[in-house]
């Protein structure tokens, strides 16, 4: 992550930032159970061998980008006090690939064979932009007219699931996600107004 504000002779603003993130979990969730025979290990026949394996494994990879600037810009006018614009943008992306198993029908732990594997992408995309003018007509009147637009986008989303029998993977069910999008238009008008030094 980096950042720097900017602050120049006429009194005029620059706030900008931007980072970034690449993160990866590759894990196996163990379990146990006591094998009672090849067709039954549970948990329940505690004076048979207890046979420890991993029933899933999930290997997840997600990544992050975002940047945001501000430029705040003073107004010498007869009632505006200033202006300020502003943008910023998202981008998160990221995907499970997971491996689930059987219980194991021997006492070697790799007899536990693939039950299914499931397989999930997708990317979202935000962005943003807005505009603020502040004013203030007389002394006790303070106003604002802001209008911001918000846009969202999803993408290249897949999500399939593949299931096994006896070891050989059959026809897979799912795939590819429609693509998404939907913005909004959001307008904020503020006044205030100071009746007394105690009251507004």
């Amino acid at each position: 992550a980096a950042g720097f504000t900017a602050t120049f002779a006429s009194g005029a603003r620059v706030t900008a930032q931007a980072w970034a993130q690449s993160v990866t979990f590759d894990k196996s969730n163990g379990a146990g159970c006591f094998l009672a025979s090849a067709s039954s290990c549970n948990t329940t026949a505690t004076t048979s061998p207890l046979v420890q394996y991993a029933n899933s494994h999930d290997f997840n990879p997600s990544h992050e980008l975002g940047a945001s600037a501000v430029v705040s810009v003073p107004v010498a006018a007869a009632t505006m006090t200033g202006l300020q614009f502003g943008v910023d943008f998202r981008a998160v992306g990221g995907e499970d690939d997971a491996t689930t198993y059987n219980k194991p029908v021997a006492a070697d732990a790799s007899s536990a064979t693939v039950n299914r594997t499931n397989f999930g992408r997708g990317s979202q995309q935000f962005a943003g932009v807005f505009v603020q003018a502040s004013a203030r007509p007389v002394h006790s009147l303070e106003a604002s007219l802001s209008v911001r637009y918000d846009s969202w986008a999803n993408r290249g989303g897949v999500a399939s699931m593949t299931m096994y029998t006896n070891g050989t993977a059959g026809a897979s069910t799912g795939g590819p996600v429609n693509d998404s999008r939907l913005g909004l238009l959001n307008p904020n008008l503020f006044i205030r107004y100071d009746l007394n030094a105690h009251l507004s």
